[in-house]
């Protein structure tokens, strides 16, 4: 698939066959970190590319990112699932994250009753990482739920995220014969 706009050209290929090895290219390296870490716990092959045509926004990078999956995946839900959560850790960090499928694109992240610290992650700010988050909702036309249970080195509590989000994620994906049709309630206008 690929999305171009005047800022940018993304071009992405999934797929879900024996695993290969990760070719992701954003400008931002913690991003593309976390895209491996979600591809990986997604059990999913992940080719991304993505061309910075005017300036370099980092939002812009994980939208539009987030945007291009979301609809990858969306391509390949007939006969899924539809909604999947799955809490996973890494050291200190516990995260949540819960995924419906049904034409709604919403996205929630909780730090304990508090939004989520908008720290800087090496090269990486947490606000643009849930700017992608947003995105892949709005692709997926997906609710997704993410609550932060604990952990402090946001390396850590941002992994545990995408960790979580990358197995409900698989979770969401897996084969129900009642879903013929797609989403939760069987269609996705």
């Amino acid at each position: 698939m690929k999305r171009e706009t005047r800022e940018a050209e993304v071009n992405l290929e999934i797929d879900f066959e024996k695993r290969k090895e990760f070719q992701i290219n954003t400008p931002l390296a913690f991003f593309n970190h976390m895209l491996e870490t979600l591809a990986w716990n997604t059990c999913m092959n992940l080719k991304l590319d993505f061309k910075v045509k005017t300036f370099p926004l980092a939002h812009v990078i994980t939208e539009d990112t987030g945007l291009l999956l979301g609809k990858a995946l969306l391509e390949n839900l007939n006969g899924k699932e539809g909604n999947g959560f799955a809490i996973r850790c890494i050291d200190e960090a516990l995260a949540m994250a819960v995924i419906s499928i049904e034409g709604r694109a919403n996205s929630f992240i909780d730090y304990n009753g508090k939004e989520l610290n908008l720290k800087k992650v090496d090269d990486t700010l947490g606000a643009d990482l849930k700017a992608f988050i947003d995105g892949l909702s709005q692709g997926l036309k997906a609710t997704i739920q993410i609550k932060i249970m604990q952990g402090e080195d946001p390396h850590h509590l941002w992994e545990a995220v995408f960790r979580a989000l990358g197995t409900a994620i698989r979770n969401s994906f897996q084969p129900n014969t009642w879903r013929p049709m797609s989403g939760v309630k069987g269609t996705l206008e």
